[in-house]
């Protein structure tokens, strides 16, 4: 650490991996074997390739957090595309472009109109299911689609 700080004069961060896979190799150890770990990249994009082989998913947050997947060629499987920052062209563009085995979250009823008439569009099968009291999800297939605080409008919508 000394030799870092004489080498840098401005702020920096040091992110040590070793201890990073640690502590999820310790969760993965202390959860149920059927809890998937899923690390939220946020701003830590850099980290991501480094425990590629130690989580199940990402959650990829914004458009440029799903480039740098594509780059680093996390698979499709592994990556939770969440937020609300998912325009109808992100949407389109993931739908499209054949992304069909990533998790997608819809926080909207909109949200989840638009992904319905995009897998008629792309020819994608779409799967609905409630998985509980909280949350609905639908899939196109093999895609698996979160609707969260819209259950209830959802719910009516997809027995129309």
């Amino acid at each position: 650490m000394n030799e870092i700080l004489k080498q840098n004069k401005t702020a920096f961060y040091v992110f040590d991996v070793k201890t990073l896979k640690d502590r999820v190799s310790y969760l993965r150890k202390m959860l149920p074997k059927d809890v998937a770990i899923c690390y939220a990249i946020k701003a830590n994009t850099f980290i991501t390739a480094e425990l590629e082989n130690d989580v199940d998913r990402f959650e990829i947050c914004s458009p440029g957090e799903a480039e740098i997947c594509d780059l680093l060629d996390i698979p499709d499987k592994m990556m939770v595309i969440s937020g609300v920052y998912k325009t109808p062209e992100v949407m389109e563009n993931m739908v499209a472009n054949g992304k069909c085995d990533r998790i997608f979250t819809v926080e909207s009823l909109t949200q989840f109109k638009l992904f319905r008439e995009l897998s008629e569009k792309y020819k994608k099968k779409i799967e609905e299911r409630v998985s509980n009291d909280a949350t609905a999800a639908i899939s196109i297939f093999p895609n698996y689609i979160t609707c969260i605080n819209t259950y209830k409008e959802l719910i009516e919508y997809i027995k129309t």
